[in-house]
């Protein structure tokens, strides 16, 4: 009996080596490629003056005598902190579980489309990320149909992380009257303008867009290349600055690994990422409408919209 319990007890040991050499192995090869990755892909060829390198030949050892998944994937979150910019990181695998409505390699995000009408004046659409065009082209066809008497449309983006970088080009469509560009994608061989693609029942009345410190990435291309050619008036809080397109890759550890493929400029000239959006009118959090359950920023824009 003693010989059987030793035998099962070594049995149990191996395969707990076994497995620990394994998971290291998927780690080491999750840090490769993703210093690769960037190495390759990065839209800044010298990396922002970072050494990579250097911070390959600090941080690799560490991850491979790293004791635990959650250490191993800090030393690889600490190589992209380096970059010193947004849209850089690594998405646990736990947040793949039990997903609805993913997106490639994105986890779930939540998506609301939502349209109504708020008075004979104006109308109110609601979009909660930039996922499913055909979805998104649907709703803004319904609203530009029912309101194409309206003085003026608010359009929420409110909360909106981002999504598909090329939907903030084909929401604009939606209110231009000719061809315009949005701005410009630069990546490290070649360059992409956002341009408009005008619709043929556009909608030609006042826009407001609504922003606060979570519109993000296409949200923030969005409002602030609107905002550039003087098409929409921008309501709310400052976004926070995180407008760098970027790829999302599965690694052999499971994780997700985002990383940015180009820079964006405005087409006003501005850079978005570090600065964000600044509303043309800013609706303080604190306000009185708020304290009274009533949606402060909705009602500035929807009062903007059907003064004389």
């Amino acid at each position: 009996m003693q010989t059987l319990t030793r035998y099962v007890c070594l049995g149990a040991l191996l395969t707990l080596c076994a497995q620990s050499q394994t998971e290291k192995t998927l780690w080491l090869a999750s840090f490769d490629q993703v210093w690769q990755t960037v190495r390759d892909k990065h839209f800044d060829a010298k990396l922002n003056g970072v050494d990579w390198q250097a911070a390959r030949d600090e941080l690799r050892p560490k991850v491979e005598g790293a004791a635990s998944a959650e250490e191993a994937r800090g030393y690889i979150q600490a190589l992209l902190s380096r970059l010193g910019h947004s849209h850089v990181g690594i998405i646990p695998a736990a947040a793949y579980r039990g997903s609805v409505g993913q997106f490639g390699h994105l986890p779930s995000i939540p998506l609301e489309l939502k349209y109504e009408r708020l008075s004979p004046a104006s109308g109110y659409i609601r979009i909660t990320a930039f996922f499913d065009p055909d979805a998104i082209e649907g709703l803004l066809k319904e609203a530009a149909t029912d309101c194409h008497d309206c003085r003026g449309l608010i359009l929420d983006l409110r909360g909106n992380p981002g999504g598909i970088g090329g939907l903030a080009a084909t929401v604009a469509s939606w209110f231009v009257d000719r061809p315009l560009s949005l701005g410009t994608c630069y990546f490290r061989n070649a360059q992409l303008n956002l341009a408009t693609n005008p619709r043929s029942r556009r909608f030609s009345g006042k826009l407001a867009i609504l922003i606060d410190g979570r519109s993000m990435s296409t949200s923030e291309i969005l409002a602030g290349g609107m905002q550039d050619l003087h098409r929409a008036t921008i309501f709310g809080q400052p976004s926070p600055g995180f407008a760098l397109p970027s790829a999302i890759e599965k690694l052999p550890s499971g994780d997700g690994f985002q990383y940015t493929t180009a820079n964006y400029i405005s087409v006003g000239g501005r850079a978005l990422e570090g600065n964000g959006v600044k509303p043309d009118v800013l609706v303080p959090l604190a306000s009185k409408t708020t304290a009274q359950g009533l949606d402060a920023t909705r009602a500035a824009a929807q009062q903007w919209i059907e003064k004389e």
